[in-house]
């Protein structure tokens, strides 16, 4: 894990990671171009895990969760789930009680980590231990499909045009049901 949260950092240039590198935290830096973290961290070929939250470019760069798309490993950015999390994501959010399989797990919080961008949701099945589950912060779950559009739309406000043709919405992939079938 390479912690530098709250360094002051501006530029990614001066700093390299090895390539296993699979943990990277940069909250509260001043990281403002998307070309570096193309540039210095996309090709990173283990890295799993990203936090860039409360950086500028995590604002000013309106496409900026297609980088995580760029990264082949990639499975939590700014502490929300990637479409290729799974098991190795899930026993990072389970570190705290010593979990090392899915199977150990008791009890895991997941409020807003964005579940439902997981590619599949048979790996609850696992946890045949789980007693305590936190998927709040999902309010993706009770809506209906009127409501992520006009939340889309509205998102979209204030950007130009031109900006608005590069923007695209992750879409869910598994919903509140397949997560609790699982269990």
């Amino acid at each position: 894990m390479f912690d530098l949260e709250n360094f002051g950092i501006s530029s990614l240039a001066n700093l390299a990671w090895p390539e296993q590198a699979e943990e990277i935290d940069l909250i509260g830096n001043e990281v403002l171009n998307p070309n570096d973290v193309v540039k210095f961290l996309v090709p990173l070929p283990n890295l799993k895990a990203l936090w860039l939250n409360g950086n500028p470019v995590v604002d000013a760069c309106s496409n900026f969760t297609s980088i995580s798309e760029l990264m082949p490993k990639l499975e939590i950015i700014n502490s929300t789930f990637t479409n290729l999390a799974g098991e190795w994501a899930i026993l990072f959010y389970a570190r705290e009680q010593g979990a090392q399989t899915l199977e150990d797990i008791t009890s895991l919080n997941l409020a807003g980590k964005g579940i439902t961008y997981m590619r599949d949701a048979s790996i609850f099945r696992r946890m045949t231990r789980l007693l305590r589950l936190d998927i709040s912060g999902h309010p993706e779950f009770l809506m209906c499909e009127e409501k992520k559009e006009a939340l889309e739309f509205q998102s979209l406000i204030g950007i130009n045009p031109e900006q608005k043709k590069g923007v695209t919405f992750l879409g869910q992939s598994i919903t509140i049901h397949d997560v609790l079938e699982n269990l």
